[in-house]
């Protein structure tokens, strides 16, 4: 099971990231993960955000959570 979310993260300043992170894993766990990635990416600085997806990606068993694009 793939699912995909995307959001916009507030660096300051004007400045802003779009942001992708993808789920792979158990059907179960996804729907708790991807929603707080959508609530805490405008919350968070880009390096904080890169960290918060992958021990999320880490916490899914046999799944990845990875940021596939991001931009200034």
């Amino acid at each position: 099971m793939v699912v995909a979310a995307a959001d916009r993260a507030d660096l300051g300043g004007g400045m802003g990231v779009a942001v992708v992170a993808v789920v792979v894993g158990v059907p179960m766990v996804v729907p708790m993960i991807v929603p707080m990635v959508i609530v805490a990416a405008p919350l968070l600085r880009l390096q904080f955000l890169r960290a918060l997806t992958a021990a999320a990606g880490a916490a899914v068993p046999g799944g990845r959570m990875f940021v596939l694009f991001d931009r200034r």
